[in-house]
């Protein structure tokens, strides 16, 4: 059984343009799911990255908002719908 981060990575791979970067953002948010298990914070970010991740959106704009998300500075209170015009 395959879950939407699956397919967003499945998707990720298959866009030309994005293709070559989707190791390291495996990397990243299997590294944020680790670090959330014991950090609010992090349980946090991962949620608001799961969120934009189960959207229906294209590739592109998927990839806008979660660079969008993770260049907030620290830890903040953010409203998603807010953050993505979503």
């Amino acid at each position: 059984m395959t879950t939407t981060l699956d397919d967003f990575l499945d998707e990720l791979r298959a866009d030309r343009d994005l293709a070559a970067h989707a190791d390291q953002v495996e990397d990243a948010l299997s590294a944020l799911d680790i670090e959330a298990d014991g950090n609010l914070h992090a349980q946090q970010a991962f949620s608001a990255a799961e969120w934009i991740i189960r959207q229906p959106r294209t590739i592109e704009e998927k990839v806008f908002a979660l660079t969008k998300l993770f260049s907030l500075p620290g830890a903040v209170v953010v409203n998603m719908h807010e953050l993505t015009g979503w």
